[in-house]
């Protein structure tokens, strides 16, 4: 029993990194755990040797580098203006529509930093470990203005650039979106995390409007981001523009 979950539990890893497979049919063998059972069972080592190996090369891939280490914090940070500007830019290349500005809720973002110089896909996996897909959604005006008081009620979230407010009595005031003011006969464009456009952090009033699934987790999206840029010869480009103001 204790090899067989040892062995799922690689199977689960190897598949998350790969497309998605179905299983139809399985064949098990049950194995007693007594006080027989080391800690370092050869027969068990042998067996998930190969899976670490493939799962450590995947997760040790350098795929990008810092110029300065990234700080998570509220209502601003360079770390969640990194983020959710990769999230903006892949969401409109991958669905083709004039995205207005992403936002990522703050406790998505699982790690308080990202150290400077070099970053792995493990981090990346660290940073963003959630099966969150992301989603753009298309807001009227009120929605979107429901979307900002809810970020200014919770004190902040990693909002990309396009999309600046300050909060005044914990409602957000002084809206510009694509460089121009809030208006509520608008229809703006959202790159957003699924769990939120589903209605996650009592964000329930999305759930009516049309959206579109990039077909791809966050954590893809930015590995993706992060490669093109190193294949490119890119510089990972922070902001570090306060974009919510509390007055």
């Amino acid at each position: 029993m204790c090899k067989n979950i040892i062995l799922g539990i690689l199977i689960i890893l190897q598949l998350s990194c790969a497309q998605k497979v179905y299983v139809t049919d399985i064949e098990t063998t049950n194995y007693e755990v007594n006080d027989q059972l080391t800690s370092e069972d050869p027969e068990i080592i042998a067996m998930i040797s190969p899976y670490k190996k493939s799962l450590d090369a995947k997760m040790t891939e350098i795929i990008g580098e810092l110029e300065e280490q990234l700080v998570k914090s509220r209502p601003n940070s360079k770390l969640g203006n990194w983020f959710t500007d990769i999230l903006k830019e892949e969401a409109t290349l991958l669905t083709g529509k004039p995205v207005d500005f992403a936002v990522q809720n703050y406790g998505g973002i699982r790690v308080p930093s990202v150290s400077k110089g070099p970053i792995s896909v493990g981090k990346i996996y660290e940073l963003m470990p959630f099966d969150n897909m992301l989603i753009v959604l298309e807001l009227d005006g009120k929605a979107t203005k429901q979307l900002t008081d809810k970020i200014a009620e919770l004190n902040g979230w990693p909002i990309s650039d396009g999309l600046s407010f300050s909060i005044v009595d914990g409602k957000s005031e002084n809206i510009m979106i694509s460089n121009k003011p809030w208006n509520e006969e608008t229809t703006y464009y959202v790159g957003i995390p699924d769990y939120i456009a589903n209605g996650g952090d009592d964000c329930d009033f999305l759930l009516e409007y049309p959206r579109e699934n990039t077909g791809k987790f966050i954590r893809e999206v930015v590995i993706d981001h992060l490669r093109k840029k190193q294949k490119a010869g890119e510089k990972l480009l922070v902001d570090p523009t306060k974009r919510i103001m509390n007055k």
